[in-house]
């Protein structure tokens, strides 16, 4: 006779498969953080859509589709942004420009598709931000690293310095050297997601139970960002240690202390700083006027962009660069001149609710408080960065959206405390 079968040990074994499932979906999140800071143009591993169709897979795979996942109108805000949007833009796209090339058409709707990741970070309580940090590291010794390398190595540096610009990874300049450190430009495509890791671990060491290596990583942070060259890059990491320091002391020694303390914060750099960094002679502040105003001789030859856009991937000949072009650096510009200011408005929405939500949540009393910090000056560097708007900005916006959905949203359970302060 048969053994009646054990249905304790079928739902053991169901269970055992989920757990391997989870951790395989935990696993595949990794690779993608990975790929989208490394590799951020898909150009040198071409990885990006496979891994993220690998964990979309990996997710719907072990989610029951009458599990809950999130409230009715965030998966409506999330449809809308993901799906809805994107679908208007090619459209119009499709009406001012029916010649466009396929792969402009698509960039910013396969981008962003990735906003779909908000739904595994949230059911499965993964700390996307926390991975993205850990991340970052390499990011910083890899920019600390060319810097060594060009001054020790300057012939094996020559063949790096080919790879990079070949693969449209990084923006390397010996020459250009912003702020008088003698070491010129080293940026990483991804540089700005290196603000997090700044503020994460000076936010820990400021106002949460400090550990031996924050200080240190809080340098290294702080250092890359400068080797990067970009005047935004450094802005936004003084502004992000400024704002930290501000609350440490305004917490300790109170108001009139902070006050006075902002205040030389706020003179002497400008005293210092201000006559090189806005010199309108440098190169990239040139540049950026004439982006500028090629924008505002645009819109006056065109006023009907301002309402609907020209279309998602068209071009416009922009003086900057002495040609016609399907971006700028100028990404607020280039949201209005795309998609028209009403629904530039709604996605700039989109991107401030979550940090909105952070700050009213007493940032420097919890663990969330570097997030809002580090979003706050991610934005700021967004506005002459293009990176905003591309598969690796969406996943900074998941990241961010993700943690304040813990804090609004009553059905998506908060993750153990100690998932904050294990980097």
């Amino acid at each position: 006779m048969k053994s009646p079968m054990r249905l304790d040990l079928l739902f053991h074994g169901a269970e055992k498969r989920s757990r391997y499932g989870r951790i395989a979906l935990r696993i595949s999140v990794v690779l993608l953080t990975a790929v989208l800071l490394v590799d951020p143009g898909d150009a040198l591993l071409h990885l990006k859509i496979p891994v993220f169709a690998l964990v979309m897979v990996l997710w719907l795979l072990q989610t029951p589709i009458w599990e809950p996942i999130l409230r009715l109108n965030v998966l409506i805000a999330i449809f809308v942004v993901s799906v809805v949007l994107p679908t208007l833009w090619i459209l119009v796209s499709l009406l001012t420009a029916p010649s466009l090339d396929l792969d402009n058409l698509l960039a910013y709707p396969k981008a962003f598709l990735f906003i779909f990741l908000l739904l595994v970070i949230v059911n499965e309580h993964i700390a996307l931000d926390l991975i993205a940090v850990r991340l970052s590291i390499f990011i910083a010794l890899l920019t600390i690293s060319l810097v060594v390398l060009s001054m020790a190595f300057p012939e094996l540096f020559i063949a790096v310095y080919s790879f990079a610009s070949e693969k449209e990874v990084a923006i390397i300049s010996e020459g250009r050297d912003q702020f008088g450190i003698g070491v010129g430009q080293f940026y990483y495509k991804t540089a700005p997601i290196m603000l997090f890791g700044l503020t994460f671990f000076l936010h820990r060491w400021l106002f949460r139970r400090s550990r031996m290596w924050d200080i240190p990583l809080s340098l290294l942070f702080l250092v890359a960002l400068l080797f990067s060259g970009a005047r935004a890059n450094v802005i936004a990491a003084f502004a992000a240690v400024a704002v930290l320091t501000i609350a440490k002391v305004a917490r300790r020694f109170g108001p009139i202390a902070a006050t006075v303390l902002a205040t030389v914060l706020l003179v002497v750099p400008v005293a210092l700083f201000s006559a090189s960094l806005l010199n309108p002679s440098e190169t990239s502040n040139e540049i950026k006027a004439l982006h500028s105003g090629s924008y505002a001789e645009h819109f006056e030859d065109h006023p009907s962009y301002l309402l609907l856009g020209q279309g998602e991937g068209t071009r416009f000949y922009s003086r900057g660069f002495q040609d016609f072009t399907t971006v700028t650096e100028l990404s607020y510009f280039e949201l209005v001149r795309q998609f028209g200011i009403p629904v530039t408005v709604v996605f700039v929405i989109f991107l401030l609710s979550p940090m909105i939500v952070l700050i009213r949540n007493r940032p420097f009393e919890s663990d969330y408080g570097y997030l809002a910090v580090g979003y706050g000056a991610y934005l700021l560097v967004s506005a002459t960065n293009p990176l905003l708007i591309s598969s690796t900005g969406m996943l900074v916006v998941v990241m961010v959206w993700a943690r304040a959905l813990e804090l609004q949203d009553p059905a998506v359970p908060a993750r153990h405390g100690a998932e904050l302060t294990s980097a």
